[in-house]
């Protein structure tokens, strides 16, 4: 049974004291002029999302959802995708090298293969985010954030077999302004945020640049500079013309530059390594310390969008077209130690173009979208292996390039009839046809191997909606899910791994509870069929197929504005998985000597993996409006999660961890100054963002301890 430590209980209980962060906070302007008229609190329930591909209020959606404004996210420190973890259930982002890996309910990306894909996917503003090394977003100039559970395989498509993350960022307006906020904290860190929009109603533009850099926060035992830094730049800018009032035309430019130390294991886990009794072998003896020679991570990513919305009278139409181009260099030191065996530089590209299309309408009874969209994509890598004198076989290196090519075409539709005031029904379905090629060489040797595979796939779902009044709601959900198979990109293999198959049922409420608290329960069951497992072989990460894992759980949130300017939130998941059906499985064994094996085991009954299969979160935040027209803020957040198992054999035990953020500052009315002091990981809690298992060393990489700053934001 799951015990959370005493200090897990004290800080959850003084967070819930207060409720929960602002994460539910309204997202509409013309709800807070509501509210700054009539003095009273609006309904956090009445944020407006697009889950269903039109707008919609949360509390009205038959889907499990958790939904946050720009302003709610910066009032609960969340700067990234990476974050939201600490305030949504059932959500959890973890990491594999230098790949993000968000699971919802259990389901989740584990290869990082050139070519795989997250089964969380990413959207923003609608496009689909295929490259795995992109997932984690800086969240700057977004109007809000959804996080959508469990199978989308209708409307979002390929992979969203966990669910989906939709970023919405703001649309340029007439509203001419300037904000930004600059942040220095510990470890040298600043973080530069800049906003600016304007315009008039035919065109208007606006971009957002952020900056984020820090001086690391590893000791490096051989006495060099700290390790663990980031230093990371992105820009977004979006150009709006209105030709006419049934017409938007908007254009769409990003760019990411990333540079950091983190994309690899800092120290061996546990001081698991086969260099443990090498003499001259430096070994850490606390977490946060490393004496490997060190790696690197470099991104460049670059992407082109254009939307068209049109209003035809009978139906809306929605046209996306994007390009993404995106280039990453990873050398890692394998062992992780100053006794350097190997080195393992990677160059990876992906470069892909999507286009989407549909329509929705109304007609009588029946709400309707129908749509089609195409995906291709041209992802590789090249890779090698760099012997040097410190591995007792001696120098040497190999050098592997591989390719893999995705053509993916779709058509889908949804209908949600209304049979009467209080009942509906909606059903929807998507046909898949997707065709994969594969090429990899030995660019010493020259041997090569190509193959090639196409898979087909119909995605339905169905659910019955019952309005019991304007405050309470009942739905029951059905709905599968598909991640298309692939080729192992690091193996000499034309066999692909199977295509995974989920399906999950539903049972959910929305309510809200005297008239200001939202509440929204669900429980689910999980069918998960082919489920492909990482693994890694000499070093190098690949995929196979276990046969069959269920799961199911529970999860709620509370959330609302109690008085006016108090916002609270509560959730929680927990979660019951195992393999049902995983005979020959592949994992490690640690070796006396240190280092692992492989090895071929049973590995039916299990757990499953790179989830906490218990989290809880609350938090809260404040504005106290003076008579001067000027605002005290307060804001806190604690997050929660249980012990997870790394990989499927549940040799290495990722502990429970509990972290707590806050914030306190002063908001000047005029000019729009605000002071802020913040603090993440109050607690110092010591706690790992990864363990990778491998051949020669169980590697780990640490979170970073307590951090206190300050902020100053500025809006014109």
């Amino acid at each position: 049974m799951l015990t959370i430590a005493a200090t897990s209980i004290r800080a959850l209980v003084f967070a819930s004291l207060f409720g929960a962060s602002a994460a539910h906070a309204q997202s509409t302007a013309p709800a807070d002029e509501t509210e700054s008229a009539a003095g009273e609190a609006p309904d956090a329930g009445d944020i407006v999302v697009t889950a269903q591909r039109r707008e919609e209020r949360l509390q009205d959606v038959p889907i499990a959802i958790s939904a946050f404004s720009g302003q709610a996210l910066e009032s609960a420190g969340i700067s990234s995708t990476n974050d939201l973890t600490q305030i949504t259930p059932s959500l959890n982002f973890t990491q594999s090298s230098f790949s993000p890996q968000p699971t919802i309910r259990g389901l989740g990306t584990r290869g990082v293969a050139a070519g795989d894909e997250s089964l969380v996917p990413v959207y923003i503003d609608g496009v689909y985010q295929p490259f795995l090394g992109s997932i984690a977003t800086e969240l700057n100039n977004v109007s809000r954030v959804e996080v959508l559970k469990g199978p989308q395989g209708a409307l979002f498509g390929r992979n969203s077999t966990g669910g989906a993350i939709n970023i919405v960022t703001l649309d340029p307006d007439n509203d001419e302004m300037l904000r930004g906020s600059l942040s220095y904290g510990s470890y040298d860190e600043r973080i530069l945020k800049l906003y600016a929009n304007g315009g008039d109603d035919v065109v208007a533009a606006n971009v957002a640049f952020t900056l984020n850099k820090d001086d690391g926060y590893i000791t490096d035992l051989n006495g060099g500079p700290k390790k663990g830094w980031v230093d990371t730049w992105a820009l977004r800018t979006k150009l709006l013309v209105r030709p006419a009032d049934w017409l938007d035309l908007i254009v769409a430019y990003g760019h990411v530059t990333r540079d950091d130390t983190l994309a690899t294991g800092q120290q061996p886990y546990l001081n698991n390594v086969v260099t443990a009794q090498t003499p001259g072998v430096i070994l850490p003896t606390r977490p946060n310390e490393t004496s490997g020679m060190g790696g690197q991570l470099n991104l460049r990513q670059d992407s082109a969008s254009l939307t068209v919305r049109a209003d035809l009278g009978f139906a809306d139409l929605t046209s996306i077209s994007a390009y993404d181009n995106a280039e990453q260099f990873i050398d890692s030191d394998v062992d992780s130690t100053n006794i350097e065996r190997s080195r393992l530089p990677v160059d990876y590209f992906a470069r892909s173009f999507m286009q989407e299309l549909y329509l929705t309408g109304e007609t009588g009874r029946l709400n309707w979208i129908v749509g089609g969209s195409y995906f291709n994509q041209d992802a590789g890598y090249t890779r090698q292996q760099v012997i040097t004198n410190g591995n007792p076989a001696g120098p040497g290196s190999s050098d592997v390039t591989s390719n893999v090519g995705t053509d993916s075409v779709a058509i889908y539709a949804q209908g949600t009839y209304d049979f009467t005031d209080s009942l509906s029904l909606t059903l929807a379905g998507r046909y898949t046809n997707e065709h994969k090629d594969f090429f990899i060489e030995n660019n010493i040797s020259g041997a090569t191997l190509e193959a090639e595979h196409r898979w087909e796939v119909f995605t339905p779902s169905a659910t019955l909606q019952y309005r019991i009044n304007s405050d309470a709601n009942i739905y029951a959900k059905a709905g599968k899910g598909f991640k298309s198979g692939l080729f192992g990109a690091s193996t000499f293999s034309t066999v692909p791994v199977n295509p995974e198959n989920v399906w999950q049922y539903e049972l959910g409420t929305k309510l809200k509870l005297g008239g200001w608290l939202n509440a929204n329960f669900a429980a689910f069951y999980t069918d998960y069929t082919d489920m492909q497992v990482n693994i890694r072989i000499n070093n190098l990460s690949t995929l196979q197929n276990a046969g069959a894992a269920e799961i199911y759980g529970i999860e709620g949130e509370l959330f609302g504005r109690p008085t006016r300017g108090l916002n609270v939130r509560l959730g929680f998941s927990k979660l019951w998985g195992e393999f049902t059906d995983f005979e020959n499985a592949v994992g490690y064994e640690p070796l006396p000597t240190g280092g692992n094996r492989i090895i071929t085991f049973d590995a039916t009954g299990n757990k499953i993996i790179r989830t906490p299969l218990f989290s809880v979160n609350s938090g809260f935040d404040y504005e106290y409006e003076l008579d001067n027209g000027n605002s005290l803020l307060l804001s806190a957040n604690a997050y929660h999660a249980g012990k997870s198992y790394r990989d499927a054999d549940n040799r290495i035990v990722e502990g429970a961890r509990t972290l707590v953020n806050g914030e306190i500052g002063f908001r000047l009315a005029n000019p729009n100054l605000t002071f802020t002091l913040w603090g993440k990981n109050l607690l110092d809690e010591t706690y790992t963002v990864y363990v990778l298992a491998g051949g020669t060393a169980d590697s780990a990489l640490y979170g970073r301890p307590r951090t206190f700053g300050g902020r100053v934001s500025f809006e014109f």
